[in-house]
């Protein structure tokens, strides 16, 4: 039974998105006030890196905003987000309004801006939202890598979609420069990683694994656990037993 309870958890543990922060303007119904919105902006989203993969999922449902108010709370956001203000994050914006989704599918192509539409089908899964403002090229790269966990290389990367070691490096690159991925950069010829910011840091879910399990596994399968998630960071690559 304890077998069967801890595979559960690992399971459940190594599917967690990181952290999501969600935020609902403190408004409702038509929005004009473009001074309110850089203040609610502002109080929302301090300009503080933050240490894990994060999440901004900002929830526009219930208001219908202008578009200077759009330019100024999710256009400066997402540059902030671009230019690294924030660390590793990603912008998801949740609106059924068509008529928004279209002015924010503009406005990131406009201004080449790290922004996701979340699906209208599954409006909290995180890894479905839409990316706005990419070149088909774009979002065929970025829905490869998340296909691959969310953290490629670029040899991964080439090797999965059949090209050159450059060609795979020049497809990533802009997408770091836009905001959609981080580069972590690794010492002597180690691949540099390539992250998702809407998919957990392996490390961070090593950290997890082992926080959820320390009650259930003896010391020494603890152990035993702790150097398999160092030699292997995936949670996917967890042996069957555990």
């Amino acid at each position: 039974m304890a077998a069967m309870t801890l595979r559960g958890t690992l399971r459940d543990m190594s599917l967690r998105l990181p952290g999501t922060i969600v935020v609902r303007p403190p408004t409702t119904g038509p929005w004009f006030d473009v001074p309110k919105a850089a203040e609610y902006r502002k109080a929302a989203f301090p300009p503080t890196a933050l240490q894990s993969p994060t999440v901004f999922m900002v929830d526009l449902n219930s208001v219908y905003p202008v578009a200077d108010v759009l330019r100024e709370y999710l256009v400066t956001l997402a540059r902030e987000i671009r230019d690294g203000v924030h660390g590793s994050v990603s912008l998801v914006v949740d609106t059924r309004n068509l008529s928004i989704r279209h002015e924010l599918g503009y406005l990131a192509d406009a201004y080449q801006l790290p922004l996701f539409l979340a699906s209208p089908q599954s409006p909290l899964s995180v890894a479905e939202a839409e990316p706005a403002g990419l070149t088909p090229s774009e979002s065929e790269t970025l829905e490869v890598v998340a296909q691959m966990g969310g953290r490629v290389t670029a040899p991964n990367l080439a090797k999965r979609l059949d090209l050159k070691h450059t060609a795979a490096l020049n497809r990533l690159t802009p997408l770091v420069e836009k905001g959609f991925l981080y580069r972590k950069r690794r010492p002597g010829r180690t691949a540099d990683l390539f992250g998702d910011p809407r998919f957990p840091d392996a490390d961070e879910v090593a950290e997890r694994i082992l926080d959820a399990t320390k009650t259930e596994l003896p010391a020494a399968e603890q152990e035993t656990l702790a150097s398999h998630l160092r030699d292997h960071p995936a949670a996917e690559g967890l042996p069957d037993n555990f």
